[in-house]
């Protein structure tokens, strides 16, 4: 009887690119790549901790492979720092409001077709002179953490925090809004006046209470401006509009001074 024997050899760029098209534009998941990444490297003595880790590193663009099974060159490049370690529960959370809002688009497409057929009985939603609804041009809350995490300047260039009346910004770290707050209103005295207050939480009691403005994302993505219903003071209005400018986001930073003009 005749043996077959197969050779091969994997490539550590193709590994990686594999890895991150299958879940960024394939739609296989988190829990495929983990597998995968287990699956080849297990071999090796990899437990499954180690897997975890790559993985997450590789989607975010952290870590790569490179070199050649073939030739002995295969390695594991690591150049991650700070991954959270909620990373899985927050990537799975994440993508599925990605799905949602991907069939929440299919929905409102084949809806609006449909009425234009019943209106017309013959036209379609391109022949429409209105406009789609534009929050579906948005990023995804998933591409904006992704976007967020692998760019080493987001941080200094859109932080997160809250901005004082008086215009000061505070930066705070994602996360700590809670904390911060808490902290603030026992140091300025408002304690008191904080325990007197309808809102229970340190935070909704700055912003809705005090008048402060919130910079923040649940998603750990592009950070959203919260206000309550106190009107923006001028000086919180030029500390935004410096910070939309700083961070490229010039048509928001125009809409606040619409009104005024």
């Amino acid at each position: 009887m005749n043996t077959l024997k197969f050779n091969f050899s994997i490539n550590g760029a193709w590994l990686t690119k594999f890895i991150q098209d299958g879940v960024m534009y394939e739609g296989k998941g988190y829990e495929w790549a983990e597998q995968t990444v287990n699956e080849l490297l297990k071999p090796n003595g990899l437990d499954e901790a180690t897997a975890k880790k790559i993985t997450q590193d590789i989607i975010l663009g952290r870590g790569r492979f490179s070199g050649n099974t073939g030739d002995g060159t295969f390695v594991y490049d690591d150049e991650s720092y700070g991954t959270p370690d909620d990373f899985f529960l927050l990537f799975s959370r994440i993508d599925k409001e990605r799905k949602d809002n991907r069939q929440a688009y299919t929905d409102i497409n084949n809806a609006w077709c449909e009425l234009a057929e019943l209106i017309t009985g013959e036209i379609k939603r391109s022949d429409l002179t209105c406009a789609p609804n534009l929050q579906f041009k948005e990023k995804s809350p998933l591409e904006e953490y992704i976007e967020r995490m692998t760019d080493e300047e987001s941080e200094a260039r859109e932080p997160y925090g809250f901005i004082s009346p008086d215009g000061e910004f505070h930066n705070v770290e994602w996360g700590e809004h809670g904390e911060w707050a808490e902290t603030y209103i026992k140091e300025s005295g408002l304690l008191v006046d904080a325990e007197n207050s309808r809102y229970c939480y340190p935070t909704d009691y700055l912003v809705h209470e005090k008048g402060w403005l919130l910079m923040h994302s649940p998603s750990r993505g592009k950070p959203k401006l919260t206000a309550g219903d106190k009107p923006m003071t001028k000086a919180q209005r030029e500390t935004l509009y410096d910070y939309y400018i700083k961070a490229e986001r010039d048509e928001e930073a125009n809409a606040l001074f619409v009104d005024t003009l």
